[in-house]
């Protein structure tokens, strides 16, 4: 398993590959915030961005290539 759950890894380009959810990783161009429960998802998705740049950085300091791919980018 690797670190991050890439959806796709090439080992020997070192290139990482994830698919993002518009949603859940607040596309710029989508993302909508949820009308309710939001003390909830606010922080979860906060998170999810987060960790997201954290492993975006960590890939590129040992050397790998990121790619990340938006949902709306494949309908």
């Amino acid at each position: 398993k690797a670190f991050g759950n890439p959806d796709f890894i090439d080992w020997k380009k070192k290139i990482v590959i994830f698919i993002d959810g518009c949603f859940w990783h607040k596309c710029l161009i989508h993302y909508k915030q949820p009308k309710s429960n939001k003390k909830y998802w606010l922080p979860k998705l906060d998170k999810n961005v987060l960790r997201d740049n954290e492993i975006n950085l960590a890939y590129q300091n040992s050397g790998w290539r990121v790619v990340r791919i938006w949902e709306h980018e494949l309908n």
